[in-house]
């Protein structure tokens, strides 16, 4: 049994263990009270013993009592799921305002990157949301470019709920993107900041300020001129939010200098990123191909004719999705079901099925402007799970992957795995996870991850199920 499956197994003999003490409950004892004896008799009348069998069936009522009320709430501990504040940036997603021939361009043969541009240049703030959350193969260096630029600009469009939910997720991939350096992790956090200061949202702001802070005072990576350039701008942000004693703290906090600093050595961490590209076989083939070309037909005719979509092009692009999606889910089968296939292997070909369902996830959730497959649009709840089931095998298949590396490897390997799996449930393409059985998963790898050093994420919980990432000096 893997660590995913556990959750579900537990959930069962919970719910089995809890059904006996409602039962028992249910029908009260009728316990034998001996009568009390006049106060004038004499003698005293030998008092009924109550028998053996009485007070082994209490004390195993009182037993099942205990056990279903700590069954109780186990089960809720392990069925509510709380994410980080509750909802992901696709909750704030608004379809309508998405334009759909430049997001069903994302569909043809272009990048992210051109799609990203496009929608930029006319304005559509919206649509270049959508490309910076629902693409998977995105360096996340470029997508916290976007999240923070996008934010301002939702910003100032007075859509203050969506910026504050771009820049949050700005700060937490900063914090948990592994091998990101911390000069890039350190400004991605500071322009989050800068915002959270514009939007007044102080508390935000300052949290994220502390972990600049940390990465300007411990880095081992950074010269002392940019330490002096990140203080500067920490106590700037501080004096834009009229806390002067806090900026000149900023300004002369010393940091510990690469002299004082001991140097770090951790464990190699093993390159165990399943993406990469297939090498599909012609059936597949042609299918994308069709696919691509109808996109830039339909991305071209909306365009001529001034953000309409054609019905014959509508069509001819939903049929093309349509026949896709039925060959690859017939090729992956087929790939996946092979009991030779390696676990690397097996990883590559579920994280390419990863892609497709989430192209077909989004198709379905209305985030390319328009209703491109009605029957996907039906069918959305299951699409979602299908995507969350997809994720979950290949957590599974990479955890397979990971067992079979050098020992002094697994562990590191274990603890990044667990960090991506949380930048995906951040930016909402692994929907519907348990994110703080996520989050626990993270920490008890860091925890057995021995010689682990320098700043590493950790997450905490707050009493009130609130998930945040921090990050810790670890090594000296």
């Amino acid at each position: 049994m893997n660590e995913f499956e556990s959750i579900a197994y537990e959930d069962a003999v919970v719910l089995s263990a809890d059904a006996s003490p409602a039962t028992v409950e249910a029908e009260p004892v009728n316990a034998v009270t001996p009568a009390e004896p006049p106060a004038s008799a004499s003698p005293k009348p030998a008092r009924r013993r109550l028998p053996v069998i009485f007070w082994a069936l209490v004390g195993l009522l009182i037993f099942l009592v205990i056990g279903g009320i700590a069954s109780v709430g186990y089960y809720v501990l392990l069925t509510q799921s709380p994410t980080v504040s509750g909802d992901t940036p696709w909750d704030e997603l608004q379809s309508e305002n998405i334009a759909a021939g430049v997001a069903v361009w994302s569909l043809a043969n272009t990048t992210p990157q051109q799609v990203y541009r496009q929608a930029m240049s006319a304005a559509a703030v919206e649509t270049a949301t959508a490309e910076a959350l629902t693409t998977t193969e995105l360096p996340e260096a470029e997508r916290l470019g976007w999240l923070t630029v996008l934010a301002r600009r939702q910003a100032l469009a007075g859509d203050v709920e969506q910026a504050q939910s771009l820049y949050q997720l700005a700060v937490d991939l900063a914090i948990l993107k592994p091998n990101l350096g911390d000069r890039a992790r350190a400004n991605a956090l500071l322009d989050a900041a800068e915002g959270f200061a514009a939007l007044s949202d102080a508390d935000s702001a300052k949290k994220a300020l502390d972990q600049v802070t940390l990465i300007g005072q411990y880095s081992t990576e950074l010269s002392s001129a940019v330490r002096h350039q990140l203080a500067e701008r920490v106590a700037s942000v501080f004096e834009s939010m009229g806390d002067l004693d806090a900026a000149r703290a900023a300004r002369a906090a010393t940091p510990l200098g690469s002299s004082v600093v001991p140097d770090i050595y951790p464990d190699p961490i093993a390159d165990i990123d399943a993406e990469g590209e297939l090498v599909y076989p012609p059936r597949v083939v042609i299918a994308e191909t069709n696919r691509q070309n109808q996109a830039q037909l339909f991305a071209e005719n909306w365009i001529n004719r001034g953000g309409e979509a054609s019905q014959n092009q509508s069509v001819a692009l939903e049929n093309a999705l349509i026949d896709e999606d039925l060959i690859r889910s017939a090729y992956y089968t087929s790939l996946v079901s092979d009991p030779a296939l390696l676990s690397g292997d097996k990883a590559r070909i579920l994280w390419d099925r990863v892609q497709w369902l989430a192209i077909k996830n989004r198709a379905a959730s209305g985030f390319y402007g328009m209703n491109l497959v009605s029957n996907w649009t039906a069918e959305q709840p299951a699409i979602r799970q299908t995507l969350h089931d997809a994720f979950m095998e290949l957590n599974e298949a990479l955890l397979a992957w990971i067992a079979e590396l050098p020992e002094n490897q697994q562990q590191p390997a274990t603890y990044n795995l667990y960090r991506d799996a949380l930048m995906w449930a951040r930016t909402g393409l692994y929907p519907d996870t348990d994110e703080v059985f996520l989050a626990n998963a993270m920490n008890d790898a860091l925890t057995q991850w021995g010689t682990a050093a320098g700043l590493q994420p950790v997450a905490s919980i707050g009493d009130d199920g609130d998930l945040a990432f921090e990050l810790q000096w670890l090594g000296g």
